[in-house]
């Protein structure tokens, strides 16, 4: 997925990964972060991060999960 960011940016995407962190309730969204096996810990290029509303998801770190939306690049 990293690696084809620019390509994919607007674009809808799935990704199916594991739970690393959870930050609840910022700036009204949940933020969760998914490693999929892509990118590179070294690199710092592993992590992604998806949002979803507040409580709107019920995840733990270790959990897998698939997330669907559209990919936003350099978003704060």
């Amino acid at each position: 997925m990293f690696a084809r960011r620019t390509e994919l940016s607007g674009k809808r995407v799935v990704v199916r990964g594991t739970v690393v962190k959870v930050n609840r309730g910022i700036l009204d969204r949940d933020w969760l972060h998914l490693q999929d096996g892509s990118g590179s810990a070294a690199a710092q290029t592993h992590d992604l991060t998806v949002t979803t509303a507040v409580d709107a998801v019920t995840v733990e770190p270790g959990d897998i999960v698939t997330a669907t939306g559209v990919l936003a690049l350099k978003k704060d």
